[in-house]
């Protein structure tokens, strides 16, 4: 809906006091959207991609040159300006996607999973990238459904569920609810033996060596695994990212 591209079932929607569902094409240019995948021309190269799309933002075509040589070096695309997008890595493609959100200098930035696969140095440029812009003034909104560093870098968190955000309150319960725990050995009949020795409940994938147990918190998770120190134990984590558990408890909380 924040793209335009869906009418919202309800409430409304304003951006810069544009009302986005009376006029859509008034807004449009008010915002940048990069998606995770580039709507870009892929058969193109970058610069002529994001000149191209500058063009059909109504640039002349020196400005649109103009706009497109800015955000390839901001974006540090310069070594890949004649490249084919389509020859890209994912990361370089998220660069291209963000390039091209930002040709019409917008004052609110809509982005999709910015850092979602990619690698350290790209993450960091592209985080520097998105800090800077709203250093600016710019409004930038982030969405992710896998990346929890994202919570390090942005200045406020939200969570969706059924279309609703979450209150603070409820995802400070999620954040204290208990939580499943991997565990994974060399010597599973061991520690499914220690296990029940200690009366805890789990449930165990015995071909991957693999048991799964909920635990109130990380002090317990800790506890337990001071106790399991004849076990060989290889690998002893959640089962979830903390940011895909709230969610999942959020959710779960919602269909109650």
């Amino acid at each position: 809906a924040l793209a335009t591209l869906l009418r919202p079932t309800a409430g409304e929607l304003r951006l810069c006091g544009v009302d986005l569902v009376r006029s859509p094409a008034d807004a449009r240019g008010m915002f940048g959207w990069a998606p995770q995948r580039p709507p870009a021309w892929k058969g193109y190269t970058v610069r002529r991609s994001l000149t191209a799309t500058a063009r059909l933002w109504g640039y002349s075509k020196a400005d649109s040159v103009d706009r497109a040589d800015v955000l390839i070096e901001l974006l540090g695309l310069t070594d890949l300006a004649k490249t084919r997008v389509a020859v890209l890595s994912p990361a370089h493609q998220q660069l291209v996607s963000l390039a091209a959100s930002l040709l019409t200098a917008p004052q609110v930035v809509l982005v999709d999973e910015p850092t979602s696969s990619l690698d350290h140095p790209i993450t960091e440029h592209i985080v520097s990238v998105l800090r800077a812009l709203a250093a600016e003034g710019k409004a930038v909104l982030v969405t992710s459904q896998t990346d929890d560093a994202i919570t390090d870098w942005t200045d406020r968190q939200h969570y969706l569920v059924a279309g609703h955000t979450a209150d603070a309150a409820a995802i400070a319960r999620s954040m204290r609810s208990p939580q499943s725990w991997s565990i994974h050995t060399t010597e599973i009949v061991s520690l499914i033996e220690a296990l029940r020795t200690m009366r805890l409940p789990y449930t165990a994938d015995e071909t991957r060596s693999e048991v799964h147990i909920v635990l109130e918190n990380a002090q317990a998770a800790s506890l337990l695994l001071s106790k399991l120190a004849d076990v060989p134990i290889t690998q002893y984590a959640p089962t979830l990212s903390p940011a895909e558990h709230i969610i999942s408890t959020l959710e779960e909380a919602n269909r109650a």
